[in-house]
């Protein structure tokens, strides 16, 4: 015969509503100690008992799962991602169910579908609609956005990816790099490449985005072939993403002979591991998994609470500065202002068409 709650209750003398708050990881809410919460599940795992999440659901009550819905899986950070949100979902005593959208799905219905299997999801979707979804999520089942532009009345994790691109840009100028190139023809990150050269007092020229703004290895060996570097242009370039560098920076290494930190100046975007071991360790932009997880669940969680959160959260950028942005002598200083605020504005259509071609 199944274990049931009450089993518990009685093994652990507790009640069976205390059973339920530790088995559905909202005990502190409600004031539960955390000896009782260590008991009840030590006598829980004892017994073997395992919540019926189907009944808890048919009953509107709490599945132990969280959402993160995500738009694509096939960009390489997706997997560090999903790993960060995956071990704070642990120490929420949650699971982790991931959600992929179609980009002709129907978002809203795809929206309240997946709520209705999770305590609350995650969305880090780019190329959103810009509709209202303030009415998608119930109390119990909160609904986050992480995203670069401002959706109205809902809550928000600040995804500042301009914000990253200015401080790669800011770090080349400051470092001597003068004739620049910006691998990414992302219009939400292109805002901020553009705000760095003019606060650097430098015209933007079509010619300094060079394709294919994509985010893997093959990429990477074709951007090698666009950029021209000479002894004088002190060339520094930006790339989609740590993979996309690390191609470009072997190509350029092997096929013509130049060195990154030498010959020219190289940042990614995203810190990945691999980064700090290439043959000359690449420079990086990133905002930290670790933090962004955390400030999501506690977000969540503030939310479970009843609290009303008016503006985005925001996780501070930061940059892995490296050898492959070595100073170069003799370029002038340049003084840009360290503090970038980002344009929230949506995307026009035009914007949104080229998000979702995953530009």
């Amino acid at each position: 015969m199944a274990v049931t709650r009450a089993d518990v209750a009685r093994a652990a003398g507790v009640s069976g509503t205390t059973v339920s708050f530790v088995m559905t990881g909202v005990w502190q809410k409600y004031g539960i100690s955390k000896a009782t919460y260590e008991k009840v599940k030590k006598v829980a795992a004892e017994l073997g008992y395992i919540p019926n999440p189907a009944a808890k659901e048919l009953r509107g009550g709490v599945t132990g799962r969280i959402g993160l819905m995500l738009w694509y899986v096939n960009r390489p950070f997706y997997a560090t991602l999903t790993e960060a949100f995956y071990r704070e979902a642990t120490r929420y005593d949650k699971s982790l169910t991931l959600f992929i959208r179609k980009l002709d799905q129907e978002i809203i219905p795809f929206l309240k579908s997946c709520l209705a299997k999770s305590d609350g999801l995650v969305v880090m979707d780019e190329a959103l609609p810009l509709l209202d979804y303030s009415s998608v999520p119930t109390p119990r089942k909160p609904l986050i956005f992480i995203n670069p532009w401002l959706l109205p009345n809902v809550p928000m994790i600040l995804n500042d990816m301009a914000g990253r691109i200015y401080l790669a840009t800011r770090h080349l100028l400051a470092r001597g790099y003068r004739h620049l190139y910006f691998n990414s023809v992302n219009p939400l990150r292109t805002r901020g490449f553009k705000a760095a050269l003019e606060a650097a007092g430098i015209p933007f020229r079509e010619e300094m985005l060079v394709g294919p703004g994509a985010y893997d290895y093959r990429h990477g060996e074709e951007l090698a072939d666009l950029i021209e570097i000479t002894p004088d242009r002190k060339t520094g370039i930006i790339a989609a993403n740590d993979y996309v560098a690390i191609a470009c920076m072997h190509v350029l290494e092997k096929k013509y002979g130049k060195i990154a930190g030498h010959d020219y100046g190289i940042v990614g975007v995203d810190n990945i591991p691999a980064a700090k071991y290439t043959s000359v360790p690449l420079t990086s932009v990133y905002r930290s998994y670790e933090e962004l997880a955390k400030a999501t669940f506690t977000l969540w969680e503030r939310l479970r609470n009843g609290e009303q959160i008016p503006e985005p959260v925001r996780i501070p950028n930061q940059i892995a500065i490296r050898e492959s942005t070595a100073p170069q002598e003799g370029a002038g200083e340049i003084i840009i202002p360290e503090h970038y605020e980002p344009d929230l504005t949506p995307p026009s259509e035009e914007e949104r068409k080229l998000l979702a071609e995953g530009c």
